[in-house]
């Protein structure tokens, strides 16, 4: 009996945890380890969604993929199918704890200060070493960033180890989340960043927890608690700034000095049915294209050898729908999988937000964010223009959050008119 069937008879879920019961059926989330599967993978994950689910599957903004829809008896079936592919760790603890966001062209990026693959996979195995004893609040979150031209510095994690250019080559910066930015605490070597980031794991963990209040939540106090423990380890970064790198999240082919080196795609909200993944996954096959990166952006990244490869990935893409341009409207919106998707919700939200994404333009939005009810789950932070929706009808909110007060209301039938819109902003 594997592991996987073992914690299924016991009525616990290892890997992806119990599965979450929404509108549509349970869902069940797959973690990457380091944010890369093999092509062979997703295929086989494509046919799970489609064999075991509705055929849907989301990207997360965690760099996560999610089959939807699950039908009573499938999980006897999927449990196994995902221990055989690797998808699923020994424990429900275990994948909880290794929540690690990579840069999506790690190692293919030229303008990374290192590769930090290998610092994220050590990471990885750390955190499932000691997953047991660790008392972690849910999300508790890291991001690795070689700190390229696809960096993931507009991202937010509870720890954050980033590549940077030194004397010696290259040195870690340790940094933690804070309400208003990172804290960097430290600089260490490369082969001291994973023993470092850890002290501030367990150090985290001593602390007295204040319903499962995260990093950003601690006082200066607590802070400080943080910094003594990594005393011995490289050198304060009390006076480093992190140079951030301009946020770029391109699609199509990405080339650097005129060699292509990736595809990026992004299915419209980040939902893909289960035949377009699959045929995605198989052309990657045949071009011999062996891996695929998630990215938190709700995209894949597709490492290509060639302008040849490239562009053949590029067809068959849009063939299936994915978006490939980085200006397309839809792009602009975030928008929670509403209703009836979602329990939660009781409005069509991607049918609203399909609507709204011609309009954005003419009302001087750049971002948008089109959430079910009040919870926001699709966007945290704040975006120009924010429909939440309220019974029948959308409260409508300019730069804000789904907290923040409405300047007005918006039937879903009056989306799509542009006056109806404007007057209210």
């Amino acid at each position: 009996m594997t592991a996987v069937q073992h914690a299924f008879r016991k009525g616990w879920c290892p890997g992806v945890r119990r599965p979450m019961l929404t509108g549509d059926g349970q869902i069940v989330r797959i973690r990457p380890r380091c944010g890369r599967l093999w092509a062979s993978d997703l295929a086989a994950v494509a046919e799970l969604a489609r064999d075991c689910g509705s055929g849907l599957i989301d990207l997360t903004r965690r760099a996560n993929i999610q089959i939807r829809g699950l039908r009573p008896g499938s999980l006897s079936v999927l449990w196994p199918a995902l221990d055989a592919l690797g998808l699923a760790d020994a424990t429900a603890d275990a994948e909880a704890a290794r929540n690690v966001v990579v840069g999506p062209l790690a190692g293919l990026d030229p303008a990374e200060a290192m590769d930090v693959r290998p610092l994220a996979s050590a990471l990885e195995d750390a955190l499932l070493r000691e997953a047991a004893d660790l008392r972690l609040p849910g999300k508790f979150g890291f991001i690795v960033d070689g700190g390229g031209h696809l960096s993931l510095d507009d991202e937010r994690a509870d720890i954050l180890l980033r590549a940077v250019r030194s004397v010696e080559g290259a040195e870690i910066a340790i940094g933690i989340d804070r309400r208003d930015g990172v804290r960097w605490l430290l600089l260490v070597a490369p082969g001291d960043a994973v023993a470092a980031a850890m002290r501030v794991v367990h150090a985290f963990s001593r602390l007295p927890r204040r319903d499962g209040a995260r990093m950003s939540a601690l006082s200066d106090a607590e802070i400080e608690a943080l910094e003594q423990a990594l005393d011995g380890f490289g050198r304060a970064a009390s006076d480093f700034q992190c140079a951030r790198a301009a946020s770029k999240r391109p699609l199509g082919i990405v080339s650097f000095d005129g060699r292509p080196i990736a595809v990026g795609l992004a299915p419209p909200f980040g939902r893909v049915g289960a035949a377009d993944l699959l045929a995605i996954a198989r052309r990657a096959i045949d071009l011999g294209l062996t891996e695929l990166r998630v990215s938190p952006w709700r995209s894949f990244y597709v490492p290509v050898p060639d302008a040849k490869i490239a562009g053949e990935m590029l067809a068959v893409a849009e063939a299936h729908g994915m978006i490939t341009t980085f200006g397309d409207p839809l792009l602009a919106i975030d928008a929670c999988p509403g209703a009836p998707a979602c329990a939660s919700a009781e409005l069509d939200t991607r049918a609203a937000a399909r609507a709204l994404a011609p309009l954005l333009a003419g009302l001087g939005c750049k971002t948008a964010h089109v959430s079910g009810c009040h919870k926001g789950c699709a966007r945290s932070k704040a975006a120009d223009l924010v429909l939440v929706g309220d019974g029948g009808r959308f409260r409508v909110v300019r730069h804000g959050t789904v907290r923040d007060l409405a300047i007005g209301f918006v039937t879903p039938d009056a989306i799509s008119s542009l006056p109806s819109l404007s007057r209210l902003l």
